[in-house]
């Protein structure tokens, strides 16, 4: 095959992964199904992805640059609470009804290979980002993503298994982010009851409280 046509044998590869995920799952796509139906050789498909994994991860980063990461652009919100809410919205809502590709997202994530995706997502991000966290103290902006990191990724992992829905799944980070980034004035210890250090245990028992009674 002339290279001139492996480009766009290339591209309808890549279509065919993904229309493959959506119906037949990570586990059910075979490679020569693939070649196929992309109406090439099976080692076309080999020479272009040398691995199924490498097959996958390629279709899987070229839908999220088409379906996720071209809709990071400008104009975005002011604030950095209302940034990190409108980027959560934006990275979440394209997996809405495709439940397949979000599993496939997902197992390709862990599997050899799989901090390709992350990257992709880090390069994507960060650009946008950096101008609401250069104002914060490194070390709280530091906090600040790590945290929202390990969320990020605990509720990919709970919508890839079935556990909550993308509504759920927003709405979870969204208290996060209100919760990490609210600001928090000195509290007036006489109106809001006990202090942390009258908390603690007292004889060896510590008096708990629930959330409705603080």
């Amino acid at each position: 095959m002339r290279k001139s046509r492996l480009p766009r044998k290339r591209e309808d590869i890549l279509r065919v992964v993904i229309e493959l995920l959506e119906s037949e799952g990570y586990d059910g796509l075979k490679v020569k199904d693939v070649a196929e139906r992309a109406r090439t050789s099976l080692a076309t498909v080999y020479k272009l992805f040398p691995t199924r994994e490498e097959l996958i991860l390629a279709a899987l980063s070229a839908w999220s640059e088409e379906n996720v990461y071209a809709h990071l652009v400008d104009p975005v919100p002011e604030t950095l609470p209302e940034w990190l809410i409108w980027l959560s919205r934006t990275l979440f809502e394209p997996f809405e009804g495709r439940p397949q590709i979000l599993r496939a997202y997902h197992r390709a994530r862990l599997g050899p290979g799989g901090s390709a995706l992350d990257m992709q997502g880090f390069q994507a991000v960060r650009p946008l980002g950096e101008r609401y966290f250069e104002a914060l103290d490194p070390l709280h902006a530091q906090d600040l993503a790590s945290i929202l990191d390990h969320v990020h990724r605990g509720v990919m992992t709970r919508l890839a298994t079935g556990e909550i829905s993308i509504g759920e799944a927003l709405d979870v980070f969204e208290r996060a982010v209100v919760r990490l980034t609210r600001d928090d004035p000195a509290r007036d210890p006489a109106r809001e009851g006990p202090t942390l250090a009258a908390s603690r245990p007292v004889g060896g028992r510590k008096e708990r409280r629930s959330s409705r009674d603080r």
